[in-house]
């Protein structure tokens, strides 16, 4: 299962709209069952919550969608499991994103 962290108000809503067309993505390929959203009003809740989900030793990938907070938060968790960890730049800065040409 793959786990997207979604900042909604990253970007100043473009968080929101790029996961409404990555979402759409994951249901016309088939996903729908396969992936979870955790939307949190802070990095640390969200952190919280993926814990707990990767505990379960279901996630096979953590997926940012927002900016360098989302991201960074996510980091020592994907290495602590040794998760993929992938990144939909959608902050307002983007400054990893951009230092990886992404």
């Amino acid at each position: 299962m793959i786990l997207f962290i979604v900042n909604e108000r990253a970007g100043n809503g473009r968080g929101k709209r790029a996961w409404a067309v990555v979402e759409r993505h994951m249901r016309d390929i088939g996903r729908s069952p396969d992936y979870v959203k955790v939307a949190a009003h802070s990095e640390a809740e969200a952190l919280g919550e993926a814990e707990a989900l990767t505990a379960q030793g279901s996630i096979s990938a953590l997926i940012a969608v927002g900016g360098d907070g989302p991201l960074h938060a996510l980091l020592p968790l994907a290495a602590r499991c040794r998760l993929p960890l992938g990144l939909i730049p959608c902050g307002s800065g983007n400054d990893t994103a951009r230092a990886f040409r992404l």
